[in-house]
């Protein structure tokens, strides 16, 4: 078995994986399958989060990579993130206009 030099960080999907909308919004973990965010999100009629159902992966992913396919990506759709950074506290990002 091959050894991973570093840290591996699993998010359960149990903690982290939930989807859901409040309002025209639509909220996500970091390990919520990006097709079950666009199938929420198709549930409560909200539009524009359609191409996440084509791409495999989570949401955490999606964003720090700016996933997108068809024509539009994360960063078109995000108003925010929250998360934590290593030796400081709990940060909100917005993201940054192109």
């Amino acid at each position: 078995m091959a050894a991973c030099r570093g840290v591996v960080i699993r998010l359960s999907p149990r903690a982290f994986g939930d989807a859901g909308v409040e309002g025209d919004v639509v909220s996500a973990g970091a390990a919520a399958l990006d097709k079950r965010v666009a199938e929420t999100a198709a549930a409560a009629n909200i539009s524009g989060l359609e191409f996440f159902f084509g791409i495999p992966g989570t949401i955490g992913g999606a964003l720090r990579m700016n996933a997108g396919a068809n024509g539009a990506e994360t960063k078109d759709v995000l108003i925010e993130s929250h998360g934590n950074r290593p030796a400081t506290a709990r940060s909100t990002n917005s993201p940054m206009p192109i």
